[in-house]
């Protein structure tokens, strides 16, 4: 367990980083492939509440209107293999691509579900995909699997079941 919260810190905060290009001499994002060996809900569970995606950075910089899925007000993170790919019209996102939405409540400043979106395997399919959603306090209540039907049949609609945009 000690090796995956190591893991999940590497390769968020590097996937979420910046770095110089030496050849180019302006900022890209870094962009890392890394193999998530761990999918339990309990490990997205313990990641979400480690908070560092808030590092990342594409973000939305305040909280906006949410499809009512969602509870109607979200504020989404993604990583930069997410964002990159989305920016670039990808119509297929690479594997280790995240998207992580914080649901408020309608004040805008209680947090009452998270949302996460992993990209288990590069493929079109709902499957490829690891939806993971869970209401606070205890996360009791979720929605959980690599292309659940419930999520997978909103998110259809969007690129690659990406529904959101950097």
């Amino acid at each position: 367990m000690k090796y995956l919260y190591v893991f999940f810190y590497i390769f968020f905060m590097v996937s979420c980083g910046e770095e110089e290009s030496s050849s180019q001499g302006s900022e890209e994002h870094a962009v890392v492939e890394a193999e998530l060996d761990d999918i339990s809900q309990e490990s997205l569970i313990e990641y979400i509440e480690k908070q560092e995606y808030k590092n990342c950075t594409y973000q939305q910089s305040e909280v906006v209107d949410s499809i009512d899925a969602h509870g109607g007000k979200a504020r989404t993170y993604f990583n930069d293999i997410a964002a990159n790919a989305l920016n670039t019209n990808e119509t297929i996102l690479p594997k280790n691509s995240i998207i992580i939405k914080e649901l408020y409540e309608s004040d805008e400043k209680t947090i009452f579900a998270y949302a996460l979106m992993l990209k288990w395997t590069e493929s079109a399919e709902a499957d490829s995909w690891m939806f993971f959603e869970g209401f606070l306090p205890d996360y009791s209540k979720t929605f959980y699997g690599l292309g659940n039907g419930i999520c997978a049949g909103c998110h259809s609609q969007g690129v690659d079941y990406v529904r959101s945009t950097p």
